[in-house]
């Protein structure tokens, strides 16, 4: 109610009451009460209007607030959710061992590294049955096992000397695979682990655990076994293929032999592949396999590094090629880093090359050492 309308209301019925009343003493009393009471209802309606139009605005702010609470309590329960999903772990495969008899290896299939390998040579290492890393390659395919040496099919592996049938055992649930003519020159047996039975490879840093399907390729030749794992990184220190590992190259495992060498006076280089070559049948080399050096042949026989004995923490080896008419291997020093070679004064005298790096010594230092030293780039 506006202040102009309540006044005019007052001097109406002023008027009024004082035509009628004209003579009472009360009359201004009453026109001063009723103005009271008309101001008072008029400021009641007004305080109610406010309070009517706060409520209501409160009302909408809860609302608000509540929508939007709603809202993105809603949006962090559907990005969980996708959370969730996009974090469910792959199920790892069980091997399958009566479908592997049966020459299906869908059980198998993913990436298998080689993570070590054996020989009875290592027995004199006390505590280190098996020699950690390995340069090997295992693929399988539904239908195929394949090694860098052999490959099995249809419940029978083939090598260099032809297919040969396979018999299998299983015990405590590891199933091996063993050729049936065990009358054969190079022998084989395949043995394959499934995830959580025993085995008993043993490393420098402890036994290799059951957690994971494991694969082991035996040969007669040099009693080696690789041992190849499902889903697996390498478990050997990245400085193993960095520097020259000895243990390896008596294994005839040249992994850490590859790369490029170079002399340092002349420029020439030395590049040794990651591909290996065995000894022919029709060789009289002494040595039995080698790795492949790049651009160097004789009569297609590719030229080759080998292994060869340690003596002083150096290797005595030689490089040359397995061709039958070719002369012997030339003697070749594989010596790794912080190692210095002895005096031999009838020999080379004193060794002049850097033993602070890795080298190969053409001559085996019978043209002198400094000189005839390559180092790994």
């Amino acid at each position: 109610m506006k202040e102009k309308s309540i006044w005019s209301s007052i001097m109406i019925v002023r008027g009024e009451l004082t035509k009628t009343m004209s003579n009472k003493k009360f009359g201004a009393g009453i026109i001063v009460t009723l103005a009271v009471l008309t101001l008072a209802g008029c400021n009641g309606q007004t305080k109610t209007n406010s309070s009517s139009k706060s409520a209501t605005a409160s009302s909408q702010s809860v609302k608000s607030a509540h929508k939007k609470q709603t809202t993105k309590t809603s949006h962090i329960t559907v990005k969980q959710s996708s959370s969730n999903k996009q974090s469910k772990p792959k199920k790892v495969k069980v091997m399958n061992l009566t479908q592997i008899k049966k020459g299906d290896y869908s059980s198998l299939l993913g990436n298998w590294t080689q993570i070590g390998y054996q020989s009875p040579m290592l027995a004199e290492r006390p505590g280190m049955r098996v020699i950690e890393g390995g340069t090997g390659s295992l693929n399988i395919s539904k239908n195929t096992i394949t090694s860098d040496s052999i490959s099995i099919r249809d419940q029978a592996l083939t090598d260099n000397a032809g297919s040969h049938n396979l018999s299998f055992q299983t015990k405590d649930n590891v199933l091996t695979a063993n050729l049936n003519d065990q009358s054969v020159a190079i022998n084989w047996s395949v043995t394959f682990y499934p995830k959580g039975t025993t085995n008993d490879f043993k490393t420098a840093s402890g036994p290799i655990g059951n957690n994971q399907n494991i694969i082991a390729i035996w040969t007669s030749n040099n009693n080696y076994t690789e041992i190849f794992t499902q889903n697996a990184t390498k478990q050997v220190a990245a400085t193993t293929k960095a520097n020259l590992n000895l243990d390896q190259l008596a294994q005839n495992d040249f992994s850490s032999l590859v790369g490029t060498w170079k002399n340092a006076h002349d420029g020439k280089t030395i590049v040794v592949t990651d591909k290996t070559m065995d000894k022919p049948a029709d060789s009289t080399a002494y040595y039995s396999k080698g790795a492949v050096v790049s651009g160097a042949d004789n009569n297609s026989y590719p030229e080759v590094i080998t292994s060869g004995e340690v003596t002083n923490g150096y290797m005595t080896s030689g490089i040359g090629t397995f061709d039958p008419s070719a002369g012997p291997f030339t003697p070749l020093l594989i010596v790794p880093q912080n190692i210095k070679l002895p005096d031999a004064a009838s020999l080379y005298g004193t060794d002049d090359s850097d033993d602070t790096r890795d080298r190969l010594i053409l001559g085996g230092g019978q043209s002198g050492v400094g000189t005839q030293a390559y180092y790994k780039e």
